[in-house]
């Protein structure tokens, strides 16, 4: 590129019709020097920042090994399945606070259970008199 400018700054020293193309060779050397310029930050801003490409890495890595044990293809998949282990885990949790409702119930039905039936007893209890009065009596 700096021969070719250098040979269209030697054309246009000889006719004016080459100084445009001299002129389009130099702003367009001028451009590329920038372009340059603003690719090598970028490079350095990625080789100044080794810790985030191996965070990165890792999160590739375990994204990989997702996808493979859980035989899918796609990410959507495996957020799919993501949800569907949450909801289960949920069930699971909520399932604990169920047996324990559930054990309340049956605590406090069998306390009913013991009570009427207290009274029950107290009943053929107190008509047991009565009833062998009568059958004495016939």
């Amino acid at each position: 590129l700096t021969q070719l400018k250098s040979h269209a700054q030697k054309l246009a020293a000889f006719s004016g019709k080459y100084q445009e193309l001299f002129e389009r060779i130099a702003s367009t050397s001028i451009e590329l020097d920038d372009l340059y310029s603003e690719v090598e930050a970028f490079v350095e801003a990625l080789e100044a920042n080794p810790n985030r490409l191996e965070e990165v890495s890792a999160k590739l890595e375990v994204l990989n090994n997702l996808l493979k044990k859980h035989s899918v293809g796609t990410i959507e998949e495996l957020i799919e399945i993501r949800e569907a282990l949450k909801t289960s885990v949920s069930f699971t949790e909520n399932l604990d606070e169920t047996i324990a409702l559930k054990e309340r119930e049956i605590t406090e039905m069998a306390n009913q259970l013991d009570s009427i039936a207290g009274v029950i007893h107290k009943k053929r209890t107190d008509a047991i008199p009565g009833l062998v009065s009568a059958l004495k009596n016939l």
